[in-house]
């Protein structure tokens, strides 16, 4: 059985409810049922007796039997709208308007936020449709406003003029948000490409105004000259007029048509989606490359959709295309790679560079193997703090390693500890209790964790990181249940 250690009893009573916290003790159990989850951990015996620990364990149960109950009544209050609790739902976990319906009702079905609204599947489906709708109006906004804000800082930057070449007007620009904003390379090449043909017939004025010039010079009218003017002056403001409320006219029906366009923009989105998906199975094709394909499908020439958001879908498509078969290029690393010290040149290069992953990729043995490196510091980084969580998460660690850290009494001195349950008494002296538990003691607790096993190869760093773990550890906080003198 553990030794007790002496802290004043707020401490120990704190550190006696924490450990009831961490093991979950169910408030509504007894004390003797309870006893066994806890008897064998060290902070057992911080209290100095069976009936401080009873008399601490009964104030816990009463704090987390009313702190079980107050998160009851909010999640009653939450469930008595299963509407927004629906809502939520979608919003939450529909993230992509390319998810579909049959697919999320397989997957939440038998979630009570699911089920617990709505009279059937057809309300429901009615529901996720709306948000899909709506989920898509708010990305096409975001791109439409990405890319109009692109225009914009092209048109300020003055210098994206006809013979102008993108790389150069890319130095210029590239530190401003609106550049970033548009995500995708391809795409901001392609639509400088399009603001230059948008702009390439602009500048040519000076005819018109010399024509001006001409007339500017005074000659002696004759009584029919003036006539003629004044005929002509009558007619030109008669043709104005008649050209304004042409303009207007044809203006009020490009906004009706417009306004009948947007009630189907969201089936023709998916329709030019499909037919992406139907043509497009290389992610390395360019837009120019595969637009006389695009020409002979219906679906392309009939499309309602602007130029920009064709755009945006494709290379939205050719992007879903690279993920996928990186995602299989970084499944084959995995299984040739498992750990984090295997170099490039270990791996099987010549069958690699067959394999389909590669070749729909169309990298070369240097593409591949920056590739390789990229991925090898991101599993890297992401396995550094795998390790970190787990030094957080270990109760072992943090207690023994908390413990040197709080001051007092029992620090400094030798103490009384009872064992549990018995009348016999022995001394314990703290800092011999505490040097028993070293750094090797800790190493044998984690060394079985897959977490800590992938630092095999660095063994030195490792326990570097260890030993800055422990040293950042602090005195272990004292319970808001704690009486302040």
């Amino acid at each position: 059985m553990p030794n007790r250690v002496d802290l004043s009893l707020d401490e120990a009573k704190a550190l006696f409810k924490t450990l009831l916290r961490e093991k979950n003790v169910n408030p509504l159990y007894p004390w003797d049922t309870s006893l066994p989850l806890f008897i064998n951990d060290p902070r057992y015996v911080l209290l100095p007796s069976v009936s401080a620990r009873k008399e601490a364990f009964d104030e816990y149960c009463r704090d987390r039997a009313r702190e079980l109950r107050e998160n009851k009544v909010k999640e009653e209050k939450i469930a008595s709208n299963p509407k927004e609790e629906f809502e939520r739902l979608l919003k939450d976990e529909v993230k992509s308007t390319r998810t579909s319906w049959t697919d999320w009702r397989r997957q939440w079905k038998k979630d009570r936020r699911f089920y617990g609204w709505g009279k059937d599947d057809r309300e429901r489906e009615k529901v996720f449709r709306g948000y899909l709708k709506e989920l898509s109006e708010k990305k096409r906004a975001a791109a439409q406003k990405a890319e109009t804000d692109f225009f914009a800082l092209l048109k300020e930057s003055g210098i994206a003029k006809p013979g102008t070449i993108w790389k150069d007007v890319k130095r210029n620009i590239v530190n401003d948000p609106r550049y970033d904003a548009v995500g995708s390379s391809s795409l901001r090449e392609e639509l400088f490409n399009v603001y230059l043909k948008a702009h390439g017939g602009s500048g040519n004025e000076a005819p018109s105004q010399s024509l001006e010039a001409e007339k500017s010079d005074p000659a002696p009218m004759t009584e029919a000259e003036k006539e003629r003017q004044r005929r002509e002056r009558k007619d030109r403001a008669v043709k104005e007029r008649e050209d304004k409320v042409r303009a207007e006219r044809n203006k009020l029906e490009a906004d009706i048509h417009k306004s009948r366009q947007g009630l189907n923009k969201g089936e023709g989105e998916a329709e030019f989606k499909t037919m992406l998906t139907d043509a497009i199975r290389d992610p390395q094709v360019t837009w120019d490359s595969v637009l006389p394909q695009l020409k002979t499908d219906p679906r392309f020439t009939q499309s309602i959709l602007p130029l920009n958001q064709q755009l945006h879908l494709f290379h939205s498509h050719v992007g879903q295309l690279r993920a996928k078969h990186l995602a299989g290029l970084y499944s084959l690393f995995t299984a040739h790679a498992p750990s984090l010290a295997t170099p490039f040149t270990d791996l099987p290069v010549s069958s690699l560079v067959q394999s389909p992953p590669v070749a729909k990729l169309g990298f070369n043995i240097d593409r591949l193997e920056d590739e390789f490196e990229k991925w090898q510091r991101e599993r890297t980084e992401q396995a550094r703090r795998d390790f970190d969580e787990m030094l957080n998460e270990n109760a072992f660690i943090e207690f023994w390693g908390r413990l040197g850290k709080i001051g007092g009494k029992g620090v400094d001195e030798t103490i009384k500890a009872d064992d549990i349950g018995e009348d016999s008494e022995e001394v314990v002296d703290m800092k011999q209790l505490a040097k028993t538990v070293d750094l090797n003691e800790m190493v044998k607790v984690l060394k079985n964790d897959k977490r800590y096993l992938n630092f095999d190869h660095v063994p030195e760093q490792r326990e570097r990181w260890l030993r800055e773990h422990l040293s950042h550890l602090s005195a272990p906080n004292l319970s808001v249940h704690v009486p302040q003198h």
